[in-house]
């Protein structure tokens, strides 16, 4: 408009003026920032500039730069091909997700670590986590008592496995077909003792230190060697474990005296040992 066109001062408008402005009832844009006559700069203006009106579209053309904090009503939309770059730290209100139906990516291109929460702070998944690489956690992982933790392949601990609360440790409790416990070479120590329900087959040698109780039939198959060592003693029946018996044998001709005395050491020695009453 002429009339506006004039006011080069900047200082006010006139009457005549104010009237071209009323009579602009085709409501043309008003063009800023092309000449000087029609820039909004410099320290003249002051307090809030309202640019557009509701329902309008305000387009910058160029780059935007805000010197101060920005605030924005509604949703900020930015092209789907464009990226977005926000220098320091953001803070959001609510949730932070996808346009369209896709992963969301954190720290994709350049983040060498990706951090979530601060300490104390409690993150919840409420899906299911996958995690393509291994995992190490600072502290204790807990999974609620009423589900079950499946760990696909090996697994490698560094001390104890054991239950949450007092009651039995079960191994291969419902798929394991058979139940394989260290290596060949590695010493497995039970320290308490040990119960089996079922039969017991043992590939090599059995060795016991201190006293063995055999409840009910044994049987033992083939070459059984019992009290090896010099020093080693056997009870039998209930007898009180003794050392090996010696009973000398007898030289040459005897008479039936030396012959009763030598059969009562052999029976002293058997009954000493249990075999016999």
């Amino acid at each position: 408009d002429s009339a506006i066109a004039a006011n080069t001062a900047k200082t006010g408008i006139t009457s005549s003026q104010a009237s071209a402005i009323t009579a602009n009832t085709a409501k043309t844009g008003m063009t800023l920032g092309i000449t000087s006559s029609t820039a909004l700069a410099g320290d003249a203006l002051s307090g809030t500039v309202n640019i557009g009106q509701l329902g309008a579209t305000t387009t910058v053309k160029g780059t935007l730069n805000v010197d101060e904090a920005a605030t924005l009503d509604a949703s900020l939309t930015v092209a789907a091909n464009k990226t977005s770059q926000l220098g320091g730290d953001v803070t959001v209100n609510g949730d932070i997700d996808t346009i369209a139906a896709e992963a969301l990516k954190l720290g994709p291109t350049n983040a060498s670590s990706v951090k979530i929460a601060g300490p104390t702070v409690m993150t919840t998944i409420e899906g299911t986590l996958n995690v393509d690489e291994a995992v190490t956690l600072d502290t204790t992982l807990t999974v609620a008592a009423n589900k079950t933790s499946q760990l696909g392949g090996d697994v490698t601990v560094k001390s104890s496995i054991d239950t949450i609360s007092a009651g039995a440790l079960e191994l291969g409790k419902a798929t394991a077909t058979s139940v394989n416990i260290a290596e060949s070479g590695v010493m497995t120590t039970i320290e308490g003792t040990l119960n089996v329900d079922e039969a017991v087959t043992l590939d090599s040698s059995l060795v016991v230190t201190g006293v063995s109780t055999f409840s009910g039939q044994t049987a033992l198959i083939g070459d059984v060697s019992i009290g090896g060592a010099v020093g080693g003693r056997i009870g039998f029946y209930g007898a009180v474990p003794t050392s090996r018996q010696f009973v000398s044998t007898l030289d040459g001709l005897v008479d039936a005296e030396q012959n009763r005395i030598k059969i009562n050491e052999l029976i002293y020695a058997l009954r000493a040992t249990g075999l016999i009453n």
